[in-house]
């Protein structure tokens, strides 16, 4: 999928969150579903990609959800954790699931 230019850049420091609107339910311990009542439309994820959802409960960088995929999937490394994380999330992003927080909270 293709970010549209109003979009900013995503990157490691981006943090994001789940939007509140959206509606989900956990199917399994694996699998979840959301669904966009702004679009009409509705998402399966399983794995890796439901944890990622679940992470995103709260604000979070990128860097540090690849931190937290890495300490529970202990055989992925960490190039390619970030890179299919900042693909994943910007799929969330441009389907209007996730905000970015300009001002990301302080620790």
């Amino acid at each position: 999928m293709k970010m549209t230019q109003t979009q900013p850049p995503i990157t490691l420091t981006t943090v994001l969150s789940r939007r509140a609107e959206i509606i989900d339910a956990n199917l399994s311990e694996t699998e979840a579903v959301m669904m966009n009542m702004d679009k009409g439309h509705y998402y399966g994820v399983e794995d890796v990609a439901k944890f990622i959802w679940d992470a995103l409960a709260e604000p979070l960088s990128i860097s540090a959800l690849c931190d937290r995929i890495m300490a529970y999937y202990v055989d992925v490394e960490r190039a390619a954790c970030e890179q299919d994380a900042l693909d994943f999330v910007g799929q969330l992003l441009e389907e209007n699931l996730v905000d970015v927080h300009a001002n990301p909270p302080t620790a």
